[in-house]
């Protein structure tokens, strides 16, 4: 984690807490709870990731009903200002900037400050602050349920409650959300989206290709499954632009 090495914070490692209905708790060993906790495909999870690495400064993506509720759109943009941990989290004595540490407790709540509002919201609504801190756009995110439908076997399917972060790094961006913005190096996926047809997904590689800056790199990625492997095959090209 370079940027919270920069920033001089360590970096906190977040597991969301999965929970399977009693009935179907005997399904649910170690391997699936496993396979869940890793499954990156946010559309999937409710946009709640399993394994969230978080560090004070680090700019999110919120997708959560405190987005409508404050007059944001989801997919808005805040900066990480608190982690507000378990009481019975334990830490080290010293923490180590760009270390990476593992949570053992799900946080009681995120503060986060939303970029480029005007708004501040009332001291009862917030954690004790210092008073020269600056409330504009600071607002509390706390974990909250989503049910989660998993494939255990070809007919057989459990339900599991995961309690979450509705939370992204900002430095993920959608195809459509990215148009008119620029960076120094791109990351791109190339699988299709199950709802995109070919022409409209040609348009969408374009944007993501020319998002980056002249003569950097654009790393594009796919995740295909081969005709006849259960895996998944990683194929990488490198595009000088």
């Amino acid at each position: 984690m370079l940027e919270a090495l920069r920033l001089g914070v360590p970096v906190f490692v977040v597991k969301a807490l999965d929970v399977a209905r009693r009935d179907e708790a005997h399904l649910f060993t170690e391997h699936w709870h496993n396979h869940l906790l890793d499954n990156a495909d946010l559309s999937f999870t409710k946009r709640t990731p399993g394994i969230l690495p978080l560090f004070r400064g680090m700019h999110l993506l919120v997708n959560s009903k405190d987005c409508v509720q404050l007059g944001l759109v989801n997919g808005c943009e805040v900066i990480l200002e608190q982690i507000i941990l378990a009481d019975a989290e334990a830490l080290p004595e010293s923490l180590v900037a760009g270390a990476v540490y593992e949570l053992e407790y799900l946080p009681v709540a995120l503060l986060v400050r939303a970029v480029g509002v005007q708004w501040s919201l009332p001291e009862e609504q917030l954690p004790r602050l210092a008073a020269d801190v600056d409330r504009k756009g600071l607002f509390l995110l706390r974990p909250g349920p989503v049910s989660i439908r998993v494939t255990i076997k070809e007919d057989t399917k459990i339900t599991i409650k995961r309690t979450g972060f509705q939370v992204a790094p900002a430095d993920t961006r959608t195809a459509h959300a990215s148009q008119g913005e620029s960076w120094e190096a791109v990351i791109g996926d190339l699988a299709r989206p199950p709802l995109v047809d070919v022409p409209t997904f040609w348009l969408m590689l374009y944007v993501i290709v020319s998002r980056v800056k002249a003569r950097k790199v654009c790393s594009l990625t796919a995740f295909c499954a081969g005709p006849k492997l259960k895996v998944k095959r990683h194929y990488v090209i490198w595009i000088n632009i």
